[in-house]
């Protein structure tokens, strides 16, 4: 595609000749001869100190925030380069999301859960799905890495073209609020929007709350389809309230009470250790539904699915059957299980989530629960002391410990956390800055009947300490803690 066609009535300067552009990278690495190089601004680094090295590797254009030396190939210069590349990718690519069922999730919590759920639903109704989010893309039954959340713009408009070509119908996606703020969505548009809650987290990106909220907004105020659905969870005030602002939206909420004409809800509700079972009342129609993810967190989740099929008008048998197909979503209460106490790992790493996994896990426990968990380095250092009154009201021990320590000294991250144990009245907690001597305590302390949680990593294979992403799996771990204290694991 020619240079000029790919930045046509965006407003950016171009100094050079049009030419064919045959990629869209913004890693200067992966430039080839005919590539367009974004150089992009980011948190750590400058994409402009890489344009020598794209231009070296042989990219022809260079799209950039200032005038810099770019030799022979073309400068287009921008005021917003993520947002003139999410539109040059979206061009090049031929709008792939304009010919799918997009569905986009965003909130604080529950996304990867509810966009599991849904992709379950669409396979139940015929519908080959794609998903993308924190545990990587998915279709076709081949999973693949993606590094982030959301991946930047050109390579995630890349990756839905690829879904596109391989017969995917239908994509569902997390999308995170660093997503919408740095414009990695502006490639794509939505059929439905989800907005599962909102709570304190990423407060070191987005500096306060209301920030927060206005980034995850913009799902719904900029990337809808005409006549897209948003589907908001009532049962969060601040989510509620953005019905009242989008005059141009299909509009369904969910809660776990009745509250009100169009929202969806619980008539019946039960949950016990073999899961959740509901009859759920929509607009059009009630559904007995029976779902093996346990914890009572997991209904809005629930619901949340429930309101995207009514808005996609799916019928009732793919609904009711793709819910019942999920049996578990990996880091999100994942058991292990074995003769002695029980262990879930999950990724709870907000006051929030943290609470509700907790609650969730006194809910099938028998006996004592503990709690195992810290914070993650150069992230939010408000959270911490909330985290650890969390951790003090509902827990009967607690294992305080590392969580991705980063750049940071992990006994200053644990610190911080006593404090909100100490604000709740306990000096009976224990602290390993270790994880593994931390996980290994508390399943040691453990009896059959007991739960241990495991907070915070979920999913990840990884302990971040300085720099060094380091091998480290919770269920590994848990398993062999396990087996150390004597227990068999199945």
């Amino acid at each position: 595609m020619r240079l000029r066609d790919l930045f046509r009535d965006v407003p950016v300067a171009i100094r050079g000749k049009d030419t064919d552009i045959s990629a869209l990278i913004c890693d200067s690495r992966r430039a080839t001869p005919g590539s367009l190089f974004a150089a992009l601004m980011g948190e750590v680094s400058d994409g402009h100190a890489y344009i020598a090295d794209a231009v070296g590797r042989g990219a022809t254009a260079v799209l950039c925030q200032r005038e810099v030396d770019t030799r022979s190939a073309t400068r287009v210069l921008s005021d917003n380069t993520r947002l003139a590349l999410a539109v040059a990718a979206r061009r090049f690519y031929a709008d792939p999301s304009a010919a799918l069922v997009m569905v986009g999730v965003t909130g604080t919590n529950g996304k990867t859960t509810t966009v599991h759920l849904v992709e379950s639903m669409l396979e139940a109704h015929g519908m080959p799905p794609g998903i993308i989010g924190t545990l990587g893309s998915r279709h076709h039954g081949v999973t693949v890495e993606t590094g982030l959340t959301t991946p930047e713009s050109v390579d995630l408009v890349a990756l839905i073209d690829s879904m596109r070509q391989s017969g995917v119908t239908a994509v569902a996606m997390e999308v995170s609020s660093h997503a919408l703020a740095q414009e990695r969505v502006a490639g794509l548009t939505f059929d439905v929007g989800v907005f599962t809650n909102l709570t304190h987290d990423h407060l070191d990106y987005h500096k306060t709350l209301d920030a927060y909220f206005k980034a995850k907004a913009r799902l719904f105020h900029e990337r809808l389809k005409p006549n897209g659905a948003a589907v908001l969870n009532f049962d969060d005030a601040s989510v509620a309230a953005l019905a009242g602002a989008l005059p141009g939206a299909r509009v369904l909420g969910f809660a776990k009470t009745e509250r009100g004409p169009g929202v969806i809800y619980p008539e019946t509700l039960s949950l016990d250790a073999r899961g959740i079972a509901a009859r759920v009342r929509t607009p059009s129609r009630t559904l007995d539904i029976h779902s093996p993810l346990v914890g009572g967190f997991n209904v809005e989740n629930l619901l949340a699915a429930v309101a995207v099929g009514e808005a996609l008008r799916m019928p009732d048998q793919a609904m009711v059957r793709g819910i019942a197909a999920l049996k578990a979503v990996p880091g999100r209460l994942e058991p292990v299980r074995s003769n002695g106490p029980l262990v879930l790992v999950d990724y709870a790493h907000t006051p929030d989530a943290l609470n509700k996994a907790l609650a969730a896990a006194r809910g099938v426990t028998a006996g004592r629960l503990m709690c195992v968990f810290g914070c993650g380095g150069d992230r939010d250092p408000h959270k911490r002391p909330l985290m650890g009154e969390v951790a003090a009201r509902q827990a009967d021990r607690v294992f305080i410990t590392s969580d991705n320590p980063r750049r940071e000294d992990p006994a200053a991250i644990i610190a911080a956390i006593e404090k909100g144990v100490a604000a709740q009245g306990r000096r009976d907690y224990h602290v390993h800055l270790d994880r593994r001597q931390a996980i290994g305590a508390a399943v040691k302390a453990a009896s059959p009947g007991d739960v241990v949680l495991l907070a915070g990593k979920g999913h990840e294979t990884y302990q971040i300490i300085g720099s060094d992403k380091l091998p480290f799996d919770d269920r590994q771990e848990a398993r062999a803690a396990l087996e150390a204290a004597g227990w068999e694991t199945t």
